[in-house]
């Protein structure tokens, strides 16, 4: 019989996935709704510390204005609000 996994053990999805799941709800380019397009096109996450940042604020999160930077990094030179 198969030992059920614990809550420790569950298997967490890459976090490509979490960064790609948080950008189709805020909006993106209809390529980007297909999570294949968006890792072929951004590529694997560097490192935990990396965010998927717009190299132009007021674009879309599309192909060509996307891309990982360090998260500290990005948030000393992001807009306030």
């Amino acid at each position: 019989m198969k030992a059920r996994r614990t809550t420790f053990q569950r298997k967490l999805p890459p976090p490509e996935f979490v960064a790609w799941k948080a950008i189709v709800e805020r909006g993106c380019c209809t390529r980007w709704r297909c999570y294949v397009n968006f890792r072929r096109d951004v590529g694997k996450k560097p490192s935990w510390t990396h965010l998927v940042v717009r190299d132009d604020p007021t674009g879309a999160f599309e192909p060509g204005n996307a891309r990982w930077r360090i998260a500290k990094f990005y948030r000393s030179t992001a807009r306030t609000r």
